[in-house]
């Protein structure tokens, strides 16, 4: 029962008693039986009842008029809760200070939570910038002590490493603001299999370099999205599809619309992913085979850009694999989202 509702059933029936007592001290004081006529004929009497009736109901509606701001201020804190949390705690039976309070208690869990994934993110970063780092001091120092020749070739793994750097740096940036909800999107209408065709233009290389087999079977349609990042999620689909199809293997990008949704699925043959990794996947700097990924320059930020990417165009992700069979990466957005 909400908490005006209680404050009006208590203050009438406070009315009552007070209007009860007095009309009973009256019919007392007359000396006349209850149910005497002369008593209830009375102008006193009837007036006395009225005012006890009228008192009631004034006293429930005052009572819900000085509830309303609570019922106010209740609203502005259901409409500000993170997703999800409204649905878990909303319960009739609770009135508003009760759900205030486990309101509350979500919140502070989820201020805890946005703060232990800041100290993860701070953690990760420092843990992947130490590499590219050390490589950096390293080659510095051999030139400066002279035990290497000052040469551009020497000089190409530091702009390698720095160029890493840059590419962290810009993805913990995209990730933070997508975390956030300050991605600021710029829509266009594109059509998507042309998009797709051009993100596969350059991996084709060196898919045809390992003999790898691709088949694209898309719909012509045109999506409502930000090119430039669903170019992204495609770039980082795909080419993780490319580093983990081993070679002679296969790959199909596959992309249909139904019911104003466009469907993307990328497929590739090989070792596919094991179960106790799969739900890992889309997480920040997660590696399922971490001396791989590394080898090939990733940072395990790819799918997890991808994910965000995705999910600001009001769009799903998800993946799905069986060990020796390869994996299936799949992405939903509408063709027109309704932001």
């Amino acid at each position: 029962m909400s908490m005006n509702k209680k404050l009006a059933i208590l203050f009438s029936i406070l009315q009552m008693i007070t209007g009860i007592g007095f009309i009973s001290l009256y019919i007392w004081s007359s000396e006349q039986n209850v149910f005497s006529a002369v008593l209830w004929s009375d102008f006193k009497l009837w007036l006395a009842v009225m005012l006890l009736i009228l008192g009631v109901i004034g006293v429930y509606a005052a009572a819900s008029y000085i509830g309303t701001p609570i019922r106010k201020d209740m609203k502005r804190i259901l409409d500000n809760l993170p997703p999800g949390v409204e649905a878990n705690n909303k319960e009739e039976d609770k009135d508003e200070w009760q759900q205030l309070m486990q309101y509350t208690k979500v919140l502070i869990y989820k201020i805890k939570e946005e703060s232990n994934t800041k100290e993860r993110i701070l953690a990760d970063a420092v843990h992947e910038m130490r590499t590219p780092l050390s490589v950096i001091r390293g080659q510095v120092e051999s030139i400066l002590e002279g035990s290497i020749d000052c040469k551009p070739e020497q000089l190409l793994p530091l702009i390698d490493e720095t160029s890493r750097l840059s590419r962290l740096i810009h993805d913990l940036r995209e990730l933070s603001l997508a975390e956030s909800g300050k991605l600021r999107m710029n829509y266009e209408w594109v059509e998507f299999s042309e998009l797709i065709d051009l993100v596969w233009e350059r991996f084709e290389a060196e898919a045809a370099e390992r003999e790898i087999q691709c088949e694209i079977k898309t719909a012509s349609g045109q999506v409502l999205c930000d090119k430039q990042r669903m170019e992204q999620v495609l770039i980082n689909l795909i080419g993780n599809a490319v580093s983990y199809t081993p070679d002679f293997g296969s790959i199909e990008i596959e992309a249909r619309i139904h019911q104003y949704v466009i469907t993307v699925v990328v497929r590739n043959s090989g070792q596919g992913i094991s179960l106790e990794h799969l739900p890992y996947v889309f997480q920040r700097f997660y590696r399922a085979d971490a001396s791989r990924q590394r080898s090939k320059g990733g940072m395990g930020l790819g799918l997890a850009i991808a994910k965000h990417y995705v999910e600001a165009h009001e769009g799903s992700i998800s993946v799905d694999s069986n060990p020796g069979k390869g994996a299936v990466f799949q992405f939903t957005v509408p063709l027109f989202p309704q932001s």
